[in-house]
């Protein structure tokens, strides 16, 4: 069975974690989220995976290339914006079989084989996985009869505007008929046009409804969350390390006997955790971090080779690759920090770093001599 992941999208509402790096590749639980999607993906009979690419493309080409994989993994690249029905179309050519779709930033442990399965039995031609959420406002939403029955799609409606808590979740299964159906040039969406004509012509579009995990790391809010769900096992997943004592620890770590560990914790390869250094729980510490004396990280997700100097403190905040917070900063709930940030010395606020560095906070895409991309959350947690 082929599958396809959609990988070629920009996650602008991650930046300014994903202007050097497409959100795919984003580590989660110190193991690029990619790499998750295709292990869950082999996990369910599929034997080959076409990564349908766009967004920082030579990223992706480069960790295929190093990576080792239990199946057939390859990728086709847009020269130009195909949308979503587009980049199926350009990674199933000359194929004549069923295939998944799937979006590349969807951790979920939905049952693939129990949705094909229902997929056969009520002879489909394109099966949608549905998801029934909290606040359907953020997504595209699918109407359906009775029966299951897709009758049409909602894009985002506005806050108490929903007809239905149901949103696509981003997993299909397509006849094999159905690629061919997409249109042979230009830009198509599955969601907006495909669908919707098919339906039309009378095509027999399913729902699939299944009690599961799912999360589509939209948001920083939404990541931290799915570092939190991993830890406390509200979905399985494998984690780098060897589990002591509810903290997975990489190789080489260095943990002064004063520091303390709050489990459960991801402590990466090559740590070192200094005296009085705190490491709270639901934190992720990336591969090289160092913790100085007394630095604090709460429910915060570190990524790799980063410094923290003496007294610093992190509350559920994200750093990217190679950041350095200098003594006494404070990072606030929510602080977002590109990879290279600088922090200068005392700083309590995000607002505060960035004006010391003469920078904007916001998308990250300024720089300065000081803080670059730092960004706050608006929403709370």
């Amino acid at each position: 069975m082929h599958a396809i992941i959609l990988a070629g999208g920009m996650g602008t509402r991650l930046r300014p974690l994903t202007n050097t790096i497409p959100k795919p590749l984003m580590p989660l639980a110190n193991m690029p989220f990619v790499d998750r999607v295709i292990r869950y993906l082999a996990g369910h009979g599929v034997e080959r995976v076409t990564l349908a690419l766009g967004y920082q493309a030579d990223c992706f080409k480069r960790h295929i290339a190093r990576t080792k994989y239990p199946i057939d993994v390859g990728y086709v690249v847009e020269d130009e914006p195909l949308g979503t029905g587009g980049a199926v179309r350009l990674a199933a050519r000359d194929r004549e079989e069923q295939v998944v779709v799937m979006n590349g930033d969807i951790l979920t442990d939905l049952d693939l084989a129990a949705m094909i399965a229902s997929h056969v039995q009520r002879g489909a031609d394109i099966s949608i996985s549905l998801k029934r959420v909290a606040d359907p406002s953020r997504y595209g939403l699918v109407l359906t009869g009775a029966d299951g029955t897709v009758l049409g799609f909602v894009e985002k409606p506005g806050s108490g505007e929903a007809a239905t808590d149901e949103i696509n979740a981003g997993i299909y299964f397509f006849e094999p008929w159905v690629v061919g159906e997409i249109p042979i040039s230009g830009s198509c969406s599955l969601e907006r046009e495909l669908f919707p004509t098919l339906i039309d012509r009378g095509a027999r579009v399913i729902g699939y409804r299944q009690n599961c995990y799912w999360n589509d790391l939209s948001t920083p809010d939404d990541y931290l969350l799915a570092h939190r769900d991993i830890l406390r096992r509200a979905i399985s997943a494998d984690v780098p390390g060897n589990k002591v004592n509810g903290t997975w620890i990489g190789e080489g770590v260095e943990i002064s006997p004063r520091a303390e560990v709050e489990a459960p914790a991801v402590i990466g390869d090559g740590c070192h955790i200094a005296a009085g250094a705190h490491v709270g729980r639901y934190s992720v510490l990336g591969r090289g971090t160092v913790l100085a004396r007394r630095a604090r990280v709460e429910r915060s997700v570190v990524w790799e080779r980063n410094r923290l100097e003496e007294d610093c403190r992190l509350s559920g905040a994200i750093l990217g690759d190679g950041c350095v917070v200098y003594p006494e900063v404070e990072l606030p709930e929510g602080a977002v920090c590109a990879s290279g940030t600088r922090i200068p010395a005392k700083s309590h606020s995000v607002r505060e770093a960035a004006g010391a560095g003469a920078v904007a906070i916001g998308d990250g895409r300024h720089s300065g001599t000081g803080v670059q991309g730092v960004r706050q959350l608006s929403s709370s947690r």
